[in-house]
């Protein structure tokens, strides 16, 4: 039986409702609808469920399960819990969220000694919490330091410290090794892993560290705390600190001979790493981030480009360019040419933009790009972006998905990815996604999006046609 079918059963048993009565209800054969029950054939489709939830009269979290469980019953289990997942990291993501600690620079003498000790014994968390920090803070005041890490970003643990210690004065390079799922899929309910450790590594972007990230596939040390021993390691230019899998022990040196062994085992370790993601070089100047979006659709494939506020970028044209790019920008005639190069090639790729109404709405009422303050203008490139040759590469969402004040924007193809966030200092992190199943997940999140969650171009344009009449437009 599916799990459609199985719930199917539950309910009607549970309501006593009989087959030949439910099966005229819907409008459907008495055979059929047996086999549906019996787990013999899927459902026929959505106005199908919807019509078994009426009848039975479910409550809305009764409905929830079963309309879950049809999709579950139509796409597979893995398939429906990843996309999930991926909904809810666009949902919740924030890279620019500020941990709750001052970010005061703090000292490696507050709270914890080592004395004259080449070595010391951690016993539990707080014990743990406190060396790192010790370390760590220590090592964020060194003229060239370097934090080396075989961690699991799986939990705050790590980016608290980190966010403790930045020194706002000094860069410290970090790099980061940890492993990531090979299965690419969900268990259970859970959220998928790989996801949850991009989500929790984000906020580390936000403070003063050259943060480099790395991975390799295996099993979880964490799933197996009682054979993993000590999997986890931080290493800094005075210390090395060995940790068990739930973090509760550890071991912390200073002994050189220690230090070079275990230097040794991390670089050893990281040259079978692979890169994770990468932060973009100056991803706040124009010019990089239109080379690294250039970059990303190279392709022939196609791509997809999600972000609530639409990409107005196809659609600008060289006096719009000419008229709002900053007269006092040096190089300017060479950076116009760029943008319209830049413009050109949007217009070639196969790329299909995927915004929101409300994104459009947003920039009619507001002007998203401040250097375009004129309301007419506005209006005259939003119907450009609504023009009917631009049907077949854009599509509007009825609601959106995440936070339109921080807006997560990802540009996909089968080969590679990019994320970009924004901060609370207002600039972008660029992130290149290169780990496979992320790049999988992600793009097949874009090519199997419910087709109800969109309006039809026709409906868009009513709904924007309606606003231009109606609306209050500011000028800025």
């Amino acid at each position: 039986m599916s799990i459609f079918s199985q719930l199917l059963s539950e309910y009607m048993k549970q309501k006593k409702i009989q087959t030949y009565r439910l099966a005229q209800y819907c409008g459907y054969d008495r055979g059929n609808m047996y086999k549906i029950i019996n787990g013999k054939r899927n459902p026929p489709g959505k106005e199908f469920v919807e019509k078994v939830a009426g009848y039975m009269h479910l409550t809305p979290l009764e409905k929830t399960k079963l309309y879950e469980a049809y999709q579950i019953s139509i796409v597979g289990y893995d398939i429906y819990y990843r996309r999930k997942a991926v909904l809810e990291f666009l949902t919740e993501v924030d890279a620019g969220r500020e941990l709750d600690f001052a970010l005061q620079p703090i000292r490696a003498e507050q709270g914890f000694e080592m004395e004259d000790k080449t070595f010391m014994l951690l016993e539990g968390r707080h014990a743990v919490r406190s060396a790192l920090m010790y370390m760590t803070a220590d090592e964020t005041h060194q003229s060239e330091g370097h934090i080396r890490m075989l961690l699991q970003p799986e939990t705050d643990f790590l980016a608290s410290i980190l966010a403790m210690c930045s020194n706002s004065g000094i860069q410290t390079r970090v790099d980061h090794i940890f492993c990531l799922d090979d299965t690419n899929k969900a268990t259970g309910k859970d959220k998928n892993y790989n996801l949850t450790c991009l989500k929790n590594i984000l906020p580390l972007y936000h403070y003063n560290y050259e943060y480099q990230t790395w991975y390799y596939y295996g099993y979880i040390p964490g799933q197996n705390q009682m054979f993993a021993l000590f999997p986890y390691m931080v290493l800094t230019s005075g210390y090395a600190c060995i940790l068990t899998a739930d973090l509760k022990k550890g071991y912390l040196t200073k002994e050189p001979k220690m230090l070079k062994m275990l230097s040794e085992i991390f670089e050893n370790c990281h040259s079978h790493a692979s890169r994770f993601a990468s932060l973009a070089d100056s991803a706040n100047h124009a010019a990089e981030q239109m080379a690294f979006l250039s970059a990303t659709f190279s392709e022939r494939s196609t791509g997809y480009s999600l972000q609530m506020e639409p990409c107005f970028m196809p659609v600008l044209t060289k006096e719009t360019l000419q008229k709002y790019v900053r007269k006092d920008l040096p190089g300017r005639e060479i950076f116009l040419v760029q943008l319209q190069d830049y413009t050109r090639q949007l217009a070639k790729q196969k790329m299909i933009y995927i915004c929101s109404m409300e994104g459009i709405l947003r920039f009619l009422q507001n002007g998203r790009i401040p250097e375009i303050p004129s309301v007419s203008d506005r209006i005259q490139i939003v119907k450009a972006l609504l023009a009917p040759e631009r049907a077949t590469r854009l599509r509007i969402l009825k609601n959106s998905i995440g936070n339109t004040e921080t807006p997560v924007y990802l540009y996909i193809t089968p080969k590679t990815g990019t994320l970009r966030l924004p901060l609370a200092t207002d600039q972008m992190v660029n992130l290149q996604i290169q780990e496979t199943g992320m790049l999988e997940a992600f793009y097949d999140f874009c090519e199997n999006l419910d087709e109800e969650m969109f309006y039809s171009f026709e409906e868009a344009e009513q709904i924007v046609e309606e606003k231009m009449k109606a609306g209050d437009w500011k000028t800025e």
